[in-house]
């Protein structure tokens, strides 16, 4: 409930901005040109953060919907080290010779490769892959819900601005009606 007020909240404010821009702008240009119900939702639609980080979340699922991520795929390590050492050392062997050697070098380069490759762990893997599969089309069925909301709320708070601003110019004209009779009246008795 708090969430579905919050995204109408966001709605909402989304449209009055892009309104109120356009009003300004057409105030500023002296054209009137009105926004239609398809531009507000698609500017909500792209323009909204949640949105946004909500077809983040639908591409992370689909792309972990692999075969490799649910394990049924070998894993393939590769490693490779070098290490360089210099050293002083002084050796004393048994027979009494000595060996004093100052600044010795020493390099040591090793590589590896490693497969790892499970054939069967219990129907683990198809479970996982049935996991992720699962969890790929909650995302996109969250997605699509995220959106039609968001275009609702913002087609509700478009139509109920559009009603709002006929209202306010029926009133205008009515001020103004108004403001005509009491003119030609305080004329009339003057």
């Amino acid at each position: 409930m708090i969430l579905s007020r919050l995204s109408c909240m966001t709605a909402l404010l989304v449209v009055c901005f892009i309104l109120g821009v356009h009003a300004l702008e057409a105030q500023q240009s002296d054209t009137r040109q009105q926004l239609l119900p398809e531009e507000v939702v698609q500017q909500t639609i792209e323009y909204n953060f949640n949105l946004v980080e909500d077809r983040l979340d639908q591409k992370t699922a689909t792309t972990r919907d692999a075969a490799g991520e649910a394990g049924m795929l070998p894993e393939l390590d590769l490693g490779v080290e070098q290490r360089y050492r210099l050293e002083n050392t002084q050796q004393r062997f048994a027979n009494g010779d000595e060996q004093d050697v100052t600044g010795a070098n020493s390099n040591q380069t090793s590589a590896f490769v490693e497969l790892d490759w499970t054939f069967f762990d219990g129907l683990g893997m198809f479970a996982r892959r049935e996991q992720l599969r699962l969890a790929a089309q909650e995302s996109r069925d969250a997605l699509e819900a995220a959106l039609n909301a968001e275009a609702e709320a913002s087609l509700l708070a478009y139509y109920d601005f559009a009603a709002q601003y006929a209202q306010l110019s029926v009133l205008d004209a009515n001020l103004r009606l108004s403001r005509r009779r009491l003119r030609e009246a305080r004329l009339r008795d003057s």
